[in-house]
């Protein structure tokens, strides 16, 4: 081996610990940016996606959250409380409870929802429920069981989620028929569901129900306001 060979190799080899130490110093610089984690412990409310009920994504695999909502069914108070639990990044359960006081309604669901699209920017998912429904009127008290199909499409970031939702209920087992309570319905409902610092979100909802009864139609406004957490 001549000297300019020798002197060649070791140049090289004296190279190899300094590209080492460069790899091993740069991936902490390049994973310090990506640390999303650490701001949502510091600011839950900020990114916390688990804090969002009505939207299409689902709260994420294995994350939950609960949700309450005074809506009004024309001037009819009612309370909405919902859970949510992502079985995984796609598939979420949910279980819902409603109650209208004057009118007497009671409705409980449970389902899943499939997001087909799931991102920030947009979402869209399909939900199927079981849903029990009760009404109590002065001399008549009718109930229905059936399936409630709903579609949802979501718009937003990771601080705010804007939700549009349609479902029309199918009762299936209904002894209100001879009463006529239970027509076919239609609930078209607009969401927006914003990120607060405590973690919780703050949730503002309005709508309509369209319910169809013997050839006649006839909609009801829905306003809710209420949050998450």
């Amino acid at each position: 081996m001549n000297k300019t060979t020798l002197a060649l190799t070791l140049t090289v080899l004296a190279q190899l610990p300094r590209v080492t130490f460069a790899q091993e110093t740069s991936a902490p610089e390049q994973a310090a940016p990506e640390q999303p984690a650490g701001s949502v412990e510091t600011n839950p409310g900020t990114g916390a996606r688990a804090r969002y009920v009505l939207s299409a994504r689902g709260p994420g695999d294995g994350k939950h959250a609960f949700g309450a909502l005074v809506t009004f069914f024309g001037i009819a108070p009612a309370v909405d409380a919902r859970w949510v639990f992502g079985i995984n990044e796609t598939l979420t359960f949910e279980m819902r409870a409603e109650r209208a006081f004057i009118y007497g309604v009671s409705r409980f669901d449970v389902g899943l929802r499939y997001a087909f699209v799931e991102g920030e920017s947009f979402s869209l998912a399909a939900q199927g429920s079981l849903q029990a429904l009760a009404v109590e009127l002065p001399g008549s008290l009718g109930a229905g069981v059936g399936v409630n199909p709903k579609v949802l499409a979501s718009f937003g970031t990771e601080d705010a989620q804007f939700t549009i939702g349609v479902e029309a209920p199918l009762h299936f087992l209904d002894s209100g028929a001879g009463f006529g309570f239970f027509p076919g319905l239609v609930q078209v409902e607009g969401g927006v569901e914003l990120a607060a610092i405590t973690g919780a979100s703050v949730t503002l909802q309005a709508g309509a129900m369209m319910v169809i009864s013997n050839g006649d139609v006839a909609a009801l406004p829905i306003l809710s306001v209420g949050g998450s957490l």
